[in-house]
């Protein structure tokens, strides 16, 4: 489901249908405002557009905090960042939605019928707290999405190899889930 460029992969299922959902790699830089780091995130944002052909789109970027706080990006939204929020619902053509990840979970979610689209960060706080399960609901509220006329796109997280967890971290997640 995922391609390689030289400095990011995008979900090649989205772009059949003219949706750029990318997950950059560090060769680009930081890009979240709220991150130490020597670079410049407004500048590796943009070159992305670049690179992308979407400068002419407005940014929409968050301080994450770990929630499964959704923002409906409508037509009267002209704010460019939030705090808390973990997740983005729109239907616009004229945004970039922006989520950042270290060793979380982006997850990208696009209505094929009603052409609205989420993305969220969801590392383990926020797949407890149930983002996905957020993200999609305030779809189908705002926009009418069906689950049947979705395509959802898991990135790239944490490997098991390099997360442990001790038994009463996986047994919280299983006693929630396991249903």
């Amino acid at each position: 489901m995922y391609k390689e460029e030289k400095d990011y992969y995008y979900v090649d299922k989205f772009r059949k249908h003219g949706i750029t959902a990318v997950y950059t790699k560090k060769s680009l830089g930081n890009m979240s405002n709220y991150c130490k780091s020597e670079d410049n995130p407004h500048e590796n944002r943009m070159k992305l557009l670049e690179m992308l052909e979407l400068t002419d789109r407005t940014e929409i970027e968050s301080h994450q905090t770990h929630s499964n706080n959704i923002k409906i990006i409508n037509e009267h939204v002209t704010k460019h960042s939030y705090y808390g929020i973990d997740g983005f619902v729109t239907n616009r053509k004229d945004v970039a939605l922006f989520t950042f990840y270290a060793d979380c979970l982006p997850v990208f979610i696009y209505d094929l019928e009603n052409e609205a689209i989420g993305v969220a960060h969801s590392g383990w706080p926020g797949t407890y707290k149930e983002i996905q399960k957020s993200l999609l609901e305030t779809m189908t509220k705002q926009y009418g999405t069906s689950p049947k006329n979705v395509l959802l796109a898991l990135g790239i997280g944490i490997g098991v190899s390099d997360y442990e967890v001790g038994q009463e971290f996986y047994e919280r997640f299983a006693e929630k889930f396991d249903r």
